[in-house]
């Protein structure tokens, strides 16, 4: 954090000018002094093989782990340090929260007992938020960065029917990345003419 929300109380852990797989392990004891003064219910650790390493060091339980995609999908795959701290983390968790089934797939085949796996999709609690004002008909929003792991050229290919039936409907995509010229260069072989905007991120 460069600065605390207003109110609210944090400690900054050390930052050490070293690789990953030592950094973490070496801010462990702050984070265990840290968690002993807050004495928190629950730890929910965020991105598996590194803030969940970081958790899974401190030996504080009942001990959350929420994987965020890459952190399986792509990191523990192709390195194979970063997966048996995978597989470290994930065997010491209480619980594994991933947000799609694949994902929770993913921490299954990585070591996470699986009766530990709880998929829990994103999504809105619509007893809190309700709708405001009219939609747009036809609106379609691809949200998700412009990276391999997030195959936006499937989008693309989903939608172009759905363009070329319904000409109320277009795409606004949002986010950047790595693809993104190449996916704007196969929006415009894909989709007609003037029915795609792109706007970056939000």
């Amino acid at each position: 954090l460069e600065a605390a929300p207003p109110g609210v109380p944090y400690h900054a852990l050390p930052r050490y000018p070293l690789p990953g797989f030592v950094r973490y392990p070496l801010a462990a004891p702050a984070l265990r002094r840290a968690l002993a003064e807050f004495a928190p219910d629950v730890v929910d650790a965020h991105y598996v093989p590194n803030y969940g390493l970081l958790g899974a060091l401190t030996g504080r339980h009942p001990l959350v782990v929420s994987a965020w995609g890459s952190d399986l999908l792509i990191t523990a795959r192709r390195d194979p340090v970063q997966a048996a701290r995978a597989r470290f983390v994930l065997r010491r968790a209480d619980a594994v929260i991933a947000d799609a089934e694949n994902l929770a797939a993913a921490a299954r085949a990585a070591g996470a007992p699986a009766e530990r796996v709880h998929c829990i999709p994103w999504g809105i609690a619509l007893d809190r938020f309700r709708e405001r004002g009219t939609r747009e008909p036809g609106l379609i929003l691809s949200p998700r960065m412009h990276e391999p792991i997030y195959d936006l050229e499937t989008v693309l290919r989903g939608v172009a029917p759905i363009l070329a039936r319904r000409p109320d409907a277009r795409l606004v995509i949002a986010g950047s990345g790595s693809l993104t010229r190449t996916l704007e260069r196969r929006a415009a072989e894909l989709l007609p003419p003037g029915r795609s905007e792109w706007i970056g991120r939000v």
